[in-house]
């Protein structure tokens, strides 16, 4: 189910029981039915979420039914989009744009930013692109989702992680593997984050990926079907080392050789 906790300067509804899952909702009311994998990824209740998909397993649209949900159950709501450019911030928004008419509502602009729209309900939804500098001043957000997380510097997270600092938000961190380097490989690999929700979602999970047309792309590009369809993090060409390897050689069983640290 969808989080029933409060948010700071949102309405809680009157009964949170009722609010219908988040894919139960969109079966009913967008005709959109998700599979297993997707299913389980709108209905998780984690308040961060990591997702590694497949470029077109539906990371976007399952991201804009997420922001829709929450805008509509939850009154008042501040859900931020973020990305490492305008272009992709503004995907994602006019994603959760083209659902209103469906759902049969109409939204105006916040009035600030241009990609912005509000709710009758008073529920607001901006998207940011990547300028640490120029995007702060935000607080108290219900949902924050940064989409192609794997292109977004780590400033950009550093920028837009404290307006979840007082909400008990929830945060979506959603992309294509990108190298092994970043915030998002870091995330995907921190054992000491053990509160975040994992998702692999690879090509071979996805019944609309025909499996001819992944053998084509491993034969003509077997580096962009590893990374960018089975979801491994794999090392830049300008890297010596695998950087996974470097991490399986390490031992905290070991004393170095100089102890002191010289």
């Amino acid at each position: 189910m969808c989080p029933s906790v409060p948010i700071l300067g949102q309405t809680a509804p009157d009964n949170p029981a009722e609010i219908p899952s988040v894919s139960a909702w969109a079966a009913e009311v967008l005709d959109f039915h998700p599979d297993p994998f997707q299913k389980e990824v709108l209905d998780c209740p984690a308040k961060r979420v990591i997702l590694n998909a497949c470029r077109q397993f539906g990371k976007s649209r399952m991201a804009a039914i997420r922001i829709a949900h929450q805008a509509i159950h939850y009154p008042g709501s501040e859900i931020i989009i973020a990305s490492p450019g305008e272009r992709q911030s503004g995907e994602l928004f006019n994603k959760v744009k083209a659902l209103l008419p469906t759902l049969g509502l109409r939204a105006r602009s916040d009035g600030v930013n241009k990609h912005s729209l509000v709710l009758p309900n008073g529920s607001r939804v901006v998207g940011l692109p990547d300028a640490p500098t120029r995007i702060r001043g935000f607080s108290g957000s219900a949902l924050l989702v940064i989409d192609e997380a794997a292109y977004a510097t780590d400033e950009l997270y550093v920028a837009v992680m404290p307006f979840l600092a007082t909400s008990n938000g929830t945060m979506w961190v959603i992309s294509t593997p990108k190298g092994q380097t970043g915030l998002f490989y870091d995330l995907w690999h921190n054992g000491k984050l053990s509160h975040w929700q994992r998702f692999r979602l690879t090509a071979e999970q996805c019944a609309r990926i025909p499996a001819e047309f992944l053998e084509e792309i491993k034969i003509i590009h077997p580096d962009r079907y590893w990374e960018e369809f089975m979801c491994e993090f794999r090392a830049a060409t300008h890297q010596v080392f695998d950087r996974d390897l470097l991490t399986r050689c390490q031992d905290d069983a070991y004393q170095p050789f100089f102890g002191n640290g010289v």
